[in-house]
């Protein structure tokens, strides 16, 4: 019984031993992730034609007469993302002149039951469009009733993104229920380019034979432009493994500056290997779950594996977070997974074990010449006295 307790631990050694693995680890590669919100900004800016048909700021006219036509052209141009426009048209003053008299309309812009004019169009970065060109007074107003008379137009201009946004045009508030916010840019800022996608793949690349742990390109999200609230990105990065064993890789993120809006946009990571597919995190963009090392999956040696992301910013976002910026660092490490093999002994081993067949041979000789020689003489009496 012992001897078959030992050569049982024995053979499970044996077993641990050929399959066990060694586990090295190997550097870092870091991956920055740098992205901004884009925000809606208009501007509205009033100019005129002169005598010579110049464009120049506008100025109020001196006096106003019966059929004369003003030139008056109030211009929205476009200094944050792309956005739809609406304005507003109020006279105060003079129940003379109304919408009616305006002239030099764009056929894009059209007046919803709400009382608002609407441009159907996408007015895009740096983009302007005309509200109109002038008024015309008309000609049977009398003298009388233009004595003494100060009147104004009143221009209010909206604008809401396009991203992620279809207004309808049929209906009797195209944009629907919603909330214009005043734009936190502040007086003066001026937009001049936006970050475009660069249709790059994230690779993530090991080298076994040097040993070293490379990230291409070095920004985690460059395919993303500015974020839009309702944005949703999605993007795929390569796991390669250029060495001669199996690859676990790891990524854990570090938080380089305090940003509530990172608290507001979500990430989502799935991975493709030798596990195969799976969800490896679906939270904050900043969440604690992912500051310690999650394993995104083993790559075989020479093999490799994808893993992809995506990121929603909310639909509610509001101007609070407009123009904000921030950064977030994405660790990658690798282990090695070495496999040992561990050789069987021969020599030694062999002769005891021979030894100790022989031994029981002899054994189970004496025992059988035992067992005859008791036979023989229960049969033939040997060994009892004479009666």
């Amino acid at each position: 019984m012992y001897r078959r307790w030992v050569t049982g631990v024995s053979l499970i050694s044996v077993l641990l031993c050929a399959s066990g693995t060694a586990v090295y680890a190997i550097p870092e590669a870091l991956v920055e992730n740098n992205f901004e919100t884009g925000i809606v900004d208009i501007s509205l800016h009033e100019y005129m034609l002169n005598e010579s048909g110049e464009e120049t700021e506008w100025v109020d006219p001196e006096a106003v007469l019966p059929g004369m036509q003003i030139s008056k052209i109030p211009r929205i141009t476009n200094e944050g993302n792309s956005c739809y426009v609406r304005v507003k048209l109020e006279f105060e003053g003079t129940e003379a002149v109304d919408e009616e008299d305006l002239y030099g309309m764009d056929v894009n812009w059209i007046r919803a039951e709400d009382g608002y004019y609407y441009y159907k169009n996408i007015l895009d970065e740096s983009d302007s469009v005309d509200v109109f060109q002038g008024i015309r007074i008309p000609e049977d107003l009398s003298q009388e009733e233009m004595q003494g008379q100060i009147f104004s137009l009143n221009i209010d201009a909206d604008a809401i993104q396009a991203a992620n946004f279809t207004p309808d045009f049929d209906a009797a508030e195209p944009w629907g229920e919603v909330e214009i916010l005043e734009s936190t840019a502040e007086e003066g800022y001026d937009i001049t380019a936006f970050k475009q996608g660069s249709n790059l793949s994230l690779e993530i690349e090991y080298q076994g034979s040097t040993g070293a742990m490379t990230a291409d390109p070095d920004d985690f999200f460059s395919n993303i432009p500015y974020l839009m609230p309702g944005d949703e990105y999605s993007d795929s990065a390569v796991m390669k493994n250029e060495s001669d064993h199996d690859m676990r890789i790891y990524f854990r993120s570090e938080l380089l500056e305090e940003k509530e809006i990172l608290d507001r946009i979500e990430l989502l990571i799935e991975a493709d290997t030798l596990e195969g597919r799976r969800t490896i995190y679906d939270g904050e963009l900043c969440g604690k779950d992912i500051t310690d090392s999650i394993c995104l999956g083993t790559i075989p040696a020479g093999g490799q594996g994808e893993f992809s992301f995506a990121i929603r910013v909310p639909a509610e976002l509001d101007n609070e977070y407009s123009l904000e910026a921030g950064c977030v660092k994405w660790i990658f490490s690798a282990e090695e997974i070495i496999r040992e093999q561990i050789a069987v002994q021969t020599g030694d081993n062999n002769e005891k074990l021979g030894m100790a067949l022989l031994g029981c041979g002899c054994s189970l000789g004496s025992l059988a010449a035992l067992l005859l020689y008791r036979q023989r003489k229960r049969h033939t009496g040997f060994g009892k006295g004479e009666p």
